[in-house]
Order: structure tokens, then sequence, then C-alpha cells
């Protein structure tokens, strides 16, 4: 059974949803507020989490920053707001989908099953992701690229000694890299790699996100011989200076 947290402050939304999803083996949770759902989110783990842009505290962007710095469960928003914009900020802060209120309730619950099959069925980074990025058996499932230093087996990176906190999606990425640097990779490219799918509806510029984010660490970590450049026209490379 898929769980479900619905993020939104208008209780109306939360009772359709529930009406329809739960009649398809789906099990609901409730927030009315921003924080609380950025909370359950990353307390309870839900396979999917719908959260609407418009709350009273803080935005639902900002729900899907904090759910995105710590876990990679799929987000879909809603929203109110009539424009394309919109559509484009939320799917860079790293949502899976967006719809539009008002809304076909029959239309969310299809794309709640098609957003769940996806994950299901994604080859999956976490299992191997060292295997599947390309590191041989004979590094021991290790790569050490000056004051970086990557543990498959134990999925810990470190730089200069330290401890750097990843989600598996920015693990997946730096594992890509780290097994290839200096290759420029194209956004669709890491996608097919780290998301295992190539559905245009989770938006490519996704990567943009965690890249950003991944990159943000390494730097605030320290780490000044292994970055991550952008490549215009092209993509992203991992630039190493050892």
């Amino acid at each position: 059974m898929s769980d479900i947290l619905v993020i939104d402050d208008d209780p109306a939304v939360y009772d359709i949803l529930r009406m329809y999803l739960e009649r398809s083996g789906m099990r609901l949770s409730w927030a009315a507020d921003g924080c609380e759902g950025a909370k359950q989110a990353l307390a309870s783990a839900p396979d999917l989490v719908i959260v609407d842009v418009m709350l009273p505290d803080i935005d639902g962007y900002e729900v899907c920053r904090r759910i995105r710095a710590a876990r990679d469960v799929p987000i879909m928003m809603l929203t109110c707001l009539d424009r394309s914009a919109d559509a484009v900020v939320g799917l860079e802060m790293g949502a899976d989908d967006y719809v539009r209120k008002p809304f076909s309730p029959r239309e969310v619950e299809a794309r709640v099953k098609a957003i769940l099959r996806r994950s299901a069925d994604s080859p999956s980074v976490e299992e191997d992701p060292c295997r599947r990025m390309g590191f041989s058996e004979s590094d021991g499932g290790q790569v050490v690229l000056g004051d970086l230093r990557i543990d498959c087996s134990t999925r810990d990176v470190t730089v200069g000694g330290a401890h750097m906190h990843l989600t598996p999606k920015e693990f997946g990425i730096l594992c890509l890299m780290a097994a290839h640097p200096r290759v420029v990779f194209t956004r669709q490219e890491i996608l097919d790699q780290v998301w295992g799918h190539t559905h245009d509806d989770i938006g490519i510029h996704t990567v943009d996100t965690h890249v950003k984010r991944l990159r943000s660490k390494l730097s605030d970590h320290g780490c000044k011989e292994c970055t991550i450049e952008s490549v215009w026209g092209m993509g992203y490379r991992l630039a190493v200076r050892v």
C-alpha cells in the first residue's frame, strides 16, 4: 500500500483526494501548513507528497526545497496560479509533476499512479550505485579524487575526512561523475543514468536543481580539488585538479 502525504490548507481538497486515491488502495495523511507538512514528509517517508503552492506559512516551493534537501520522495505540486512560469519554478525546485486547480480528481489519480509506477519500475541507484555508475570491482567500491573520497559499500562521502550528507540522487550524480572525471554529461544522460527513466514530465531541469545543491555542498565542505563545472550548451562535468 502506497502512503501519500497531502499538504494543503483546504480540507476539501484533502477530502476529494482521499476519496479517489483510497479507493485505489492508497493510504493518505494530511498536513494543513507547510512547516508541519515538511516535518511529516521527513519523519514518515511517504511514497509521494502532494503539496499546494499557496500555503498559510511557507509556500509549496519552500516545502519542496526542504524535502529535496534530505529525501528524493516524488513530489506533485498543486496551484491556482495560471502561469507557465510557476510550473517551471516548481519543476526546477525538484517537483516531479505540476497540476493546476481546479483539477480533475481522475486526472490527479492517474498522474499519482503514473508517478508511483515510475518510482517502482525505475532501476534503483540506491541498490548498487557504484556498479551502475561505472566503478570496477578492482577499486573495492571506493574512489579517491584528491580530498574527495566515495565509499559505495557504506555510501559514505567525505571531503578531507569530514562526512558530507547527500540525498540518494545527489549521491548517484556524484558517483556517475567521479567514475568518469572530466567527461561531460548532458542533462538527459544524467536522467537516464541516475533516475533510470526519461519521461518528459519529470522535468529535465530537475537535474539542474540537484547539481546546484551538490555543487554547493562540495563548496561548503571545502572541496577544492573536485568541482562540478557547467559546460555551456552541453551539460556538466567533474573537474579534477590533482
